[in-house]
Protein backbone atom coordinates (compact mmCIF):
# COMPACT_ATOMS: atom_id res chain seq x y z
CA UNK A 1 0.00 0.00 0.00
CA UNK A 2 2.91 2.33 0.46
CA UNK A 3 3.43 4.77 -2.36
CA UNK A 4 6.44 6.68 -3.58
CA UNK A 5 6.75 10.43 -3.55
CA UNK A 6 9.43 13.07 -3.58
CA UNK A 7 10.16 16.08 -1.46
CA UNK A 8 10.59 19.37 -3.26
CA UNK A 9 8.98 21.34 -6.04
CA UNK A 10 11.05 20.14 -9.00
CA UNK A 11 10.48 16.61 -10.16
CA UNK A 12 13.38 14.16 -10.56
CA UNK A 13 14.89 13.20 -13.87
CA UNK A 14 13.96 9.60 -13.21
CA UNK A 15 11.91 7.93 -10.50
CA UNK A 16 13.92 6.04 -7.91
CA UNK A 17 13.48 2.33 -7.44
CA UNK A 18 12.61 1.49 -3.85
CA UNK A 19 13.96 -1.95 -2.95
CA UNK A 20 12.15 -4.17 -0.51
CA UNK A 21 12.90 -3.53 3.15
CA UNK A 22 14.88 -6.78 3.38
CA UNK A 23 17.30 -5.50 0.73
CA UNK A 24 18.00 -2.15 2.37
CA UNK A 25 21.51 -2.35 3.81
CA UNK A 26 21.67 0.77 5.97
CA UNK A 27 18.98 1.27 8.59
CA UNK A 28 18.20 3.16 11.78
CA UNK A 29 15.93 1.71 14.43
CA UNK A 30 14.31 3.61 17.28
CA UNK A 31 11.86 2.47 19.92
CA UNK A 32 9.57 4.63 22.02
CA UNK A 33 8.94 1.94 24.63
CA UNK A 34 6.49 3.38 27.14
CA UNK A 35 3.93 5.64 25.51
CA UNK A 36 1.28 6.54 28.08
CA UNK A 37 -2.26 5.88 26.91
CA UNK A 38 -4.68 7.75 29.12
CA UNK A 39 -7.22 10.52 28.60
CA UNK A 40 -4.77 13.25 29.60
CA UNK A 41 -2.06 12.53 27.00
CA UNK A 42 -1.55 13.19 23.30
CA UNK A 43 0.49 11.05 20.89
CA UNK A 44 2.19 12.93 18.04
CA UNK A 45 4.01 11.48 15.00
CA UNK A 46 5.58 13.85 12.45
CA UNK A 47 7.63 13.24 9.28
CA UNK A 48 8.94 15.93 6.95
CA UNK A 49 11.80 17.01 4.72
CA UNK A 50 14.49 19.36 5.99
CA UNK A 51 13.20 22.85 5.15
CA UNK A 52 16.39 24.83 5.85
CA UNK A 53 18.97 22.35 4.60
CA UNK A 54 21.12 22.14 1.46
CA UNK A 55 18.92 22.00 -1.66
CA UNK A 56 21.51 21.21 -4.33
CA UNK A 57 21.83 17.80 -5.97
CA UNK A 58 19.28 15.06 -6.56
CA UNK A 59 15.99 15.38 -4.73
CA UNK A 60 15.24 12.68 -2.23
CA UNK A 61 12.29 10.32 -2.57
CA UNK A 62 10.59 9.20 0.62
CA UNK A 63 8.11 6.33 0.88
CA UNK A 64 6.69 4.19 3.64
CA UNK A 65 3.79 3.76 6.02
CA UNK A 66 2.45 4.37 9.49
CA UNK A 67 0.57 1.38 10.92
CA UNK A 68 -1.87 2.11 13.75
CA UNK A 69 -2.79 -1.11 15.53
CA UNK A 70 -3.59 -2.63 18.93
CA UNK A 71 -1.47 -5.14 20.82
CA UNK A 72 -4.48 -6.96 22.33
CA UNK A 73 -3.41 -6.12 25.89
CA UNK A 74 -5.37 -3.96 28.32
CA UNK A 75 -2.57 -1.80 29.69
CA UNK A 76 -1.57 1.78 30.37
CA UNK A 77 1.47 1.71 28.10
CA UNK A 78 1.98 1.15 24.40
CA UNK A 79 4.98 1.66 22.15
CA UNK A 80 6.09 3.11 18.83
CA UNK A 81 8.65 1.40 16.58
CA UNK A 82 10.50 3.36 13.88
CA UNK A 83 12.61 1.95 11.07
CA UNK A 84 14.35 4.24 8.58
CA UNK A 85 16.39 2.58 5.85
CA UNK A 86 18.10 3.19 2.51
CA UNK A 87 20.74 1.59 0.34
CA UNK A 88 23.16 4.48 0.95
CA UNK A 89 24.67 4.97 4.39
CA UNK A 90 25.07 8.72 3.90
CA UNK A 91 21.31 9.11 3.37
CA UNK A 92 20.60 7.12 6.50
CA UNK A 93 23.15 9.08 8.52
CA UNK A 94 21.76 12.43 7.31
CA UNK A 95 18.23 11.56 8.47
CA UNK A 96 17.17 12.39 12.01
CA UNK A 97 14.79 10.62 14.38
CA UNK A 98 13.81 12.67 17.42
CA UNK A 99 11.79 11.02 20.16
CA UNK A 100 10.23 12.35 23.32
CA UNK A 101 7.90 10.79 25.87
CA UNK A 102 4.78 11.19 23.71
CA UNK A 103 6.12 12.28 20.32
CA UNK A 104 8.25 11.21 17.35
CA UNK A 105 9.70 13.54 14.68
CA UNK A 106 11.52 12.25 11.59
CA UNK A 107 13.40 14.68 9.35
CA UNK A 108 15.03 13.61 6.08
CA UNK A 109 17.38 15.61 3.80
CA UNK A 110 15.86 17.59 0.96
CA UNK A 111 18.49 16.49 -1.56
CA UNK A 112 21.72 14.51 -1.93
CA UNK A 113 24.43 16.68 -3.51
CA UNK A 114 26.74 13.70 -3.92
CA UNK A 115 24.26 11.70 -5.98
CA UNK A 116 24.82 11.03 -9.67
CA UNK A 117 22.77 13.27 -11.96
CA UNK A 118 21.92 10.28 -14.13
CA UNK A 119 20.23 7.02 -13.25
CA UNK A 120 17.93 6.20 -10.38
CA UNK A 121 17.54 8.81 -7.68
CA UNK A 122 18.12 8.52 -3.92
CA UNK A 123 15.34 7.14 -1.77
CA UNK A 124 14.54 6.38 1.86
CA UNK A 125 11.92 4.03 3.26
CA UNK A 126 10.29 4.74 6.63
CA UNK A 127 8.08 2.34 8.54
CA UNK A 128 6.40 3.39 11.79
CA UNK A 129 4.29 1.02 13.91
CA UNK A 130 2.08 2.39 16.67
CA UNK A 131 1.11 -0.38 19.10
CA UNK A 132 -1.70 0.89 21.31
CA UNK A 133 -3.05 -1.14 24.22
CA UNK A 134 -6.49 -2.58 23.54
CA UNK A 135 -9.11 0.14 24.22
CA UNK A 136 -6.23 2.51 24.96
CA UNK A 137 -7.21 6.10 25.71
CA UNK A 138 -5.69 9.38 24.54
CA UNK A 139 -6.77 12.98 24.56
CA UNK A 140 -5.75 13.27 20.90
CA UNK A 141 -3.84 11.43 18.16
CA UNK A 142 -1.85 13.64 15.78
CA UNK A 143 -0.20 12.22 12.63
CA UNK A 144 1.48 14.72 10.30
CA UNK A 145 3.47 12.64 7.81
CA UNK A 146 4.25 14.31 4.50
CA UNK A 147 5.22 11.29 2.41
CA UNK A 148 3.92 8.26 4.28
CA UNK A 149 0.70 6.30 3.99
CA UNK A 150 -1.38 5.87 7.13
CA UNK A 151 -3.07 2.52 7.77
CA UNK A 152 -5.60 1.62 10.47
CA UNK A 153 -5.59 -2.14 11.04
CA UNK A 154 -8.58 -4.39 11.72
CA UNK A 155 -7.47 -5.18 15.26
CA UNK A 156 -7.43 -1.50 16.27
CA UNK A 157 -9.30 -0.45 19.40
CA UNK A 158 -8.26 3.10 20.29
CA UNK A 159 -10.09 5.95 22.05
CA UNK A 160 -8.51 9.39 21.33
CA UNK A 161 -11.40 11.16 23.03
CA UNK A 162 -11.18 14.66 21.59
CA UNK A 163 -9.64 14.43 18.13
CA UNK A 164 -7.78 12.27 15.63
CA UNK A 165 -5.87 14.36 13.07
CA UNK A 166 -4.13 12.96 9.98
CA UNK A 167 -2.21 15.22 7.58
CA UNK A 168 -0.26 14.02 4.54
CA UNK A 169 1.14 15.57 1.39
CA UNK A 170 1.40 12.59 -0.95
CA UNK A 171 0.57 9.76 1.43
CA UNK A 172 -2.71 7.85 1.27
CA UNK A 173 -4.95 7.08 4.23
CA UNK A 174 -6.34 3.54 4.43
CA UNK A 175 -8.81 1.89 6.77
CA UNK A 176 -10.51 -1.53 6.67
CA UNK A 177 -13.87 -1.82 4.93
CA UNK A 178 -16.97 -3.51 6.28
CA UNK A 179 -17.77 -7.03 5.22
CA UNK A 180 -20.28 -7.44 2.42
CA UNK A 181 -22.97 -8.24 5.00
CA UNK A 182 -24.15 -4.85 6.33
CA UNK A 183 -25.14 -6.40 9.65
CA UNK A 184 -21.48 -7.02 10.47
CA UNK A 185 -19.95 -5.02 13.27
CA UNK A 186 -17.56 -2.14 12.65
CA UNK A 187 -14.24 -3.33 11.14
CA UNK A 188 -12.26 -1.51 13.86
CA UNK A 189 -12.94 0.77 16.84
CA UNK A 190 -11.75 4.39 16.73
CA UNK A 191 -13.59 6.60 19.21
CA UNK A 192 -12.76 10.23 18.58
CA UNK A 193 -15.27 13.01 18.93
CA UNK A 194 -13.67 14.61 15.86
CA UNK A 195 -11.80 12.83 13.05
CA UNK A 196 -10.04 15.21 10.64
CA UNK A 197 -8.07 14.02 7.59
CA UNK A 198 -6.28 16.26 5.08
CA UNK A 199 -4.13 15.25 2.11
CA UNK A 200 -2.68 17.13 -0.83
CA UNK A 201 -2.60 14.38 -3.45
CA UNK A 202 -3.19 11.26 -1.38
CA UNK A 203 -6.38 9.19 -1.49
CA UNK A 204 -8.62 8.40 1.47
CA UNK A 205 -10.08 4.90 1.38
CA UNK A 206 -11.96 2.77 3.91
CA UNK A 207 -14.57 2.78 6.68
CA UNK A 208 -14.59 5.68 9.14
CA UNK A 209 -16.91 6.27 12.10
CA UNK A 210 -19.04 9.41 12.34
CA UNK A 211 -19.21 10.46 15.97
CA UNK A 212 -19.49 14.25 16.27
CA UNK A 213 -17.44 15.33 13.21
CA UNK A 214 -15.87 13.46 10.29
CA UNK A 215 -14.01 16.00 8.13
CA UNK A 216 -11.96 15.02 5.06
CA UNK A 217 -10.21 17.37 2.65
CA UNK A 218 -7.90 16.76 -0.30
CA UNK A 219 -6.70 18.76 -3.30
CA UNK A 220 -6.32 16.10 -6.00
CA UNK A 221 -6.86 12.85 -4.13
CA UNK A 222 -9.96 10.67 -4.39
CA UNK A 223 -12.18 9.87 -1.42
CA UNK A 224 -13.83 6.43 -1.32
CA UNK A 225 -15.26 5.95 2.16
CA UNK A 226 -17.89 4.06 4.08
CA UNK A 227 -19.41 5.97 7.00
CA UNK A 228 -20.42 4.30 10.25
CA UNK A 229 -23.31 6.05 12.01
CA UNK A 230 -23.32 4.36 15.41
CA UNK A 231 -21.68 6.32 18.23
CA UNK A 232 -21.35 6.14 22.00
CA UNK A 233 -18.94 9.06 22.27
CA UNK A 234 -20.06 11.80 24.70
CA UNK A 235 -21.57 14.93 23.09
CA UNK A 236 -22.29 12.96 19.90
CA UNK A 237 -25.78 11.72 20.78
CA UNK A 238 -27.70 14.62 19.22
CA UNK A 239 -25.51 16.00 16.42
CA UNK A 240 -23.19 14.56 13.74
CA UNK A 241 -21.56 16.35 10.80
CA UNK A 242 -19.98 14.77 7.71
CA UNK A 243 -17.87 17.19 5.65
CA UNK A 244 -15.84 16.08 2.61
CA UNK A 245 -14.16 18.49 0.21
CA UNK A 246 -11.83 18.02 -2.77
CA UNK A 247 -10.63 20.16 -5.65
CA UNK A 248 -10.32 17.65 -8.47
CA UNK A 249 -10.77 14.26 -6.83
CA UNK A 250 -13.80 12.00 -6.97
CA UNK A 251 -16.05 11.58 -3.92
CA UNK A 252 -17.77 8.24 -3.30
CA UNK A 253 -19.54 8.09 0.06
CA UNK A 254 -21.67 5.19 1.27
CA UNK A 255 -23.48 4.15 4.43
CA UNK A 256 -23.41 0.34 4.30
CA UNK A 257 -25.24 -0.21 7.57
CA UNK A 258 -28.28 1.55 6.04
CA UNK A 259 -27.94 0.91 2.31
CA UNK A 260 -27.40 -2.61 1.06
CA UNK A 261 -24.86 -3.18 -1.67
CA UNK A 262 -27.73 -3.43 -4.16
CA UNK A 263 -29.22 -0.27 -5.59
CA UNK A 264 -31.45 1.60 -3.12
CA UNK A 265 -32.22 -1.49 -1.07
CA UNK A 266 -32.53 -0.56 2.59
CA UNK A 267 -30.95 -2.49 5.45
CA UNK A 268 -32.76 -3.36 8.67
CA UNK A 269 -30.05 -1.66 10.72
CA UNK A 270 -31.24 1.35 12.71
CA UNK A 271 -29.17 4.55 12.84
CA UNK A 272 -29.17 6.61 16.03
CA UNK A 273 -31.77 9.38 15.98
CA UNK A 274 -29.71 12.58 15.81
CA UNK A 275 -29.19 15.60 13.61
CA UNK A 276 -27.11 14.49 10.62
CA UNK A 277 -25.53 17.38 8.69
CA UNK A 278 -23.86 16.50 5.37
CA UNK A 279 -21.66 18.70 3.17
CA UNK A 280 -19.89 17.28 0.09
CA UNK A 281 -18.07 19.75 -2.17
CA UNK A 282 -15.77 19.30 -5.17
CA UNK A 283 -14.59 21.62 -7.93
CA UNK A 284 -14.20 19.28 -10.90
CA UNK A 285 -14.72 15.82 -9.46
CA UNK A 286 -17.87 13.72 -9.44
CA UNK A 287 -19.95 13.06 -6.32
CA UNK A 288 -21.61 9.72 -5.61
CA UNK A 289 -23.26 9.48 -2.21
CA UNK A 290 -25.65 7.28 -0.25
CA UNK A 291 -26.21 9.13 2.98
CA UNK A 292 -28.53 9.78 5.88
CA UNK A 293 -29.37 13.45 6.46
CA UNK A 294 -31.42 15.44 8.96
CA UNK A 295 -31.39 19.24 9.26
CA UNK A 296 -29.19 19.92 6.21
CA UNK A 297 -27.42 18.22 3.30
CA UNK A 298 -25.41 20.10 0.66
CA UNK A 299 -23.84 18.67 -2.51
CA UNK A 300 -21.85 21.00 -4.78
CA UNK A 301 -19.66 20.48 -7.84
CA UNK A 302 -18.60 23.04 -10.43
CA UNK A 303 -18.13 20.74 -13.42
CA UNK A 304 -18.63 17.24 -12.03
CA UNK A 305 -21.74 15.07 -11.88
CA UNK A 306 -23.80 14.66 -8.71
CA UNK A 307 -25.49 11.34 -7.93
CA UNK A 308 -27.15 11.13 -4.49
CA UNK A 309 -29.36 8.71 -2.57
CA UNK A 310 -30.59 10.50 0.57
CA UNK A 311 -32.74 9.43 3.50
CA UNK A 312 -34.03 12.43 5.48
CA UNK A 313 -34.30 11.56 9.16
CA UNK A 314 -36.16 13.31 12.01
CA UNK A 315 -34.07 15.79 13.93
CA UNK A 316 -34.25 18.20 16.82
CA UNK A 317 -36.34 21.16 15.60
CA UNK A 318 -34.32 24.13 14.39
CA UNK A 319 -35.51 27.72 14.34
CA UNK A 320 -37.86 27.14 11.42
CA UNK A 321 -38.46 23.46 12.14
CA UNK A 322 -37.45 22.52 8.59
CA UNK A 323 -34.74 20.43 6.97
CA UNK A 324 -32.87 21.51 3.84
CA UNK A 325 -31.45 19.59 0.86
CA UNK A 326 -29.34 21.41 -1.74
CA UNK A 327 -27.58 20.32 -4.94
CA UNK A 328 -25.66 22.77 -7.11
CA UNK A 329 -23.55 22.24 -10.21
CA UNK A 330 -22.67 24.31 -13.25
CA UNK A 331 -22.15 21.86 -16.08
CA UNK A 332 -22.46 18.46 -14.44
CA UNK A 333 -25.51 16.20 -14.46
CA UNK A 334 -27.60 15.79 -11.33
CA UNK A 335 -29.53 12.70 -10.25
CA UNK A 336 -31.13 12.54 -6.82
CA UNK A 337 -33.18 9.85 -5.09
CA UNK A 338 -34.92 10.98 -1.89
CA UNK A 339 -36.14 7.87 -0.09
CA UNK A 340 -38.94 7.38 2.41
CA UNK A 341 -37.81 7.83 5.99
CA UNK A 342 -40.23 5.13 7.10
CA UNK A 343 -38.05 2.55 5.38
CA UNK A 344 -35.46 3.14 8.10
CA UNK A 345 -36.45 2.94 11.75
CA UNK A 346 -34.51 4.98 14.26
CA UNK A 347 -32.66 3.25 17.04
CA UNK A 348 -35.53 3.40 19.53
CA UNK A 349 -38.66 5.36 20.43
CA UNK A 350 -36.93 6.95 23.40
CA UNK A 351 -34.29 8.59 21.24
CA UNK A 352 -37.01 10.04 19.03
CA UNK A 353 -38.95 11.50 21.93
CA UNK A 354 -35.85 13.10 23.44
CA UNK A 355 -35.55 15.01 20.16
CA UNK A 356 -39.14 16.25 20.33
CA UNK A 357 -40.90 13.65 18.16
CA UNK A 358 -43.52 11.03 18.82
CA UNK A 359 -42.93 7.62 17.27
CA UNK A 360 -45.79 7.46 14.75
CA UNK A 361 -46.09 6.42 11.11
CA UNK A 362 -45.56 9.97 9.90
CA UNK A 363 -42.61 10.32 7.52
CA UNK A 364 -40.83 12.90 9.68
CA UNK A 365 -37.88 13.64 7.45
CA UNK A 366 -39.95 14.29 4.32
CA UNK A 367 -42.69 16.32 6.02
CA UNK A 368 -40.78 19.61 6.17
CA UNK A 369 -37.99 18.97 3.65
CA UNK A 370 -37.09 22.09 1.67
CA UNK A 371 -35.17 21.11 -1.48
CA UNK A 372 -33.27 23.40 -3.84
CA UNK A 373 -31.66 21.91 -6.97
CA UNK A 374 -29.72 24.25 -9.26
CA UNK A 375 -27.65 23.75 -12.41
CA UNK A 376 -26.27 26.12 -15.03
CA UNK A 377 -26.22 23.82 -18.06
CA UNK A 378 -26.46 20.26 -16.76
CA UNK A 379 -29.54 18.06 -16.95
CA UNK A 380 -31.35 17.13 -13.76
CA UNK A 381 -33.37 14.06 -12.73
CA UNK A 382 -35.04 14.07 -9.32
CA UNK A 383 -36.86 11.10 -7.78
CA UNK A 384 -38.86 11.63 -4.58
CA UNK A 385 -40.64 8.98 -2.50
CA UNK A 386 -44.40 8.65 -2.93
CA UNK A 387 -44.93 9.79 0.68
CA UNK A 388 -43.56 13.23 -0.22
CA UNK A 389 -46.25 15.94 -0.17
CA UNK A 390 -45.88 19.63 -0.85
CA UNK A 391 -45.38 22.10 -3.69
CA UNK A 392 -42.77 22.20 -6.42
CA UNK A 393 -41.60 24.60 -9.10
CA UNK A 394 -39.08 24.54 -11.92
CA UNK A 395 -37.55 27.16 -14.17
CA UNK A 396 -35.27 26.89 -17.19
CA UNK A 397 -34.38 29.26 -20.03
CA UNK A 398 -33.74 26.88 -22.92
CA UNK A 399 -34.25 23.42 -21.43
CA UNK A 400 -37.34 21.28 -20.95
CA UNK A 401 -39.36 20.54 -17.81
CA UNK A 402 -40.96 17.15 -17.14
CA UNK A 403 -42.99 16.22 -14.05
CA UNK A 404 -44.42 12.76 -13.38
CA UNK A 405 -46.15 10.81 -10.63
CA UNK A 406 -49.56 10.03 -9.14
CA UNK A 407 -51.95 12.69 -7.83
CA UNK A 408 -49.85 15.51 -9.24
CA UNK A 409 -51.58 18.83 -9.74
CA UNK A 410 -49.82 20.99 -12.33
CA UNK A 411 -50.35 24.74 -12.29
CA UNK A 412 -50.87 26.33 -15.70
CA UNK A 413 -47.65 28.01 -16.85
CA UNK A 414 -47.68 31.73 -17.51
CA UNK A 415 -47.76 32.34 -21.32
CA UNK A 416 -44.91 34.83 -21.03
CA UNK A 417 -42.83 32.39 -19.02
CA UNK A 418 -43.43 29.09 -20.76
CA UNK A 419 -40.25 27.65 -19.28
CA UNK A 420 -41.66 27.87 -15.78
CA UNK A 421 -43.76 25.13 -14.23
CA UNK A 422 -45.13 24.40 -10.80
CA UNK A 423 -47.59 22.26 -8.94
CA UNK A 424 -48.31 20.31 -5.79
CA UNK A 425 -49.34 16.99 -4.37
CA UNK A 426 -51.02 16.15 -1.08
CA UNK A 427 -50.97 19.63 0.43
CA UNK A 428 -47.93 19.00 2.64
CA UNK A 429 -45.38 21.53 3.90
CA UNK A 430 -42.40 20.25 1.88
CA UNK A 431 -41.12 22.07 -1.20
CA UNK A 432 -38.90 21.46 -4.23
CA UNK A 433 -37.28 24.26 -6.24
CA UNK A 434 -35.51 23.42 -9.51
CA UNK A 435 -33.58 25.74 -11.79
CA UNK A 436 -31.27 25.58 -14.81
CA UNK A 437 -30.30 27.94 -17.61
CA UNK A 438 -30.02 25.42 -20.43
CA UNK A 439 -30.40 21.99 -18.83
CA UNK A 440 -33.50 19.79 -18.82
CA UNK A 441 -35.39 19.32 -15.54
CA UNK A 442 -37.23 16.10 -14.66
CA UNK A 443 -39.10 15.45 -11.40
CA UNK A 444 -40.71 12.12 -10.53
CA UNK A 445 -42.72 11.69 -7.35
CA UNK A 446 -43.40 8.12 -6.29
CA UNK A 447 -41.57 6.66 -9.28
CA UNK A 448 -38.23 5.09 -8.33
Amino acid sequence: MSGESHIGSNGPRRQCLTPSRSKLRFAKYQLLPQVIFNSGNTLSIEQSGQSDGHRGGRELHVSGRVDVCSNKLHALFGQVEIELASDDKRLTAASMIKIDKQSVAIITPFAADWWDEEGLGPCITIHISIYAPFAGELSALFLNVANLDVLFTEDLSLFPANRTTIITTSGNVYAPLTRRNPSDTAPYDLRSREICIHTLSGNVDGWFPLHHLLKIGTASGNVFIEVGLGSNVPDSTTHAKLSVRTTSGKLVISTPEIFHMTERRISERRPPARDYVVKLVTLSGNIEAKVVMASRATFRSTSGDIRVDAIPMPFSPSRDGKSHLETNTRSGRTEVFVLDTRLVHCADHTSLMTMGFEATNTSFGLATLQSNHQSLSGNMKLHYAKSWTGDFSGETISGKILVGGRDIKINSPCPREAKMSGGSTGGGAASIRMGSNSGDLALYIGEM
